[in-house]
């Protein structure tokens, strides 16, 4: 369930996000043809909310998709991954 604005006067701000910059969570179901359900994005970004839902800028482990998904889109992970070394 989306994170709404339950009262007019409360405004979701980026310190109510649920998942930290750096952190992983899995997409809840498929986005578009290149997302697949249950694959692991790092939080690159939070965005401020938009018609009630907060956002997050993420990137696929890869690094090749990039996009932006709302907080009821994401699930916690215990996947915490590095960068290989160049």
């Amino acid at each position: 369930m989306a994170v709404r604005l339950r009262e007019a006067s409360h405004r979701l701000t980026l310190s109510d996000h649920r998942f930290a910059v750096g952190q992983f969570g899995r997409l809840r179901s498929s986005l578009g043809p290149s997302a697949n359900p249950g694959e692991a994005y790092r939080i690159m970004g939070r965005l401020p909310e938009r018609n009630g839902c907060l956002q997050y800028r993420v990137c696929n482990d890869d690094g090749s998709h990039e996009r932006v998904v709302t907080e009821d889109d994401l699930e916690g992970t215990s996947v915490n991954r590095t960068p290989a070394a160049p």
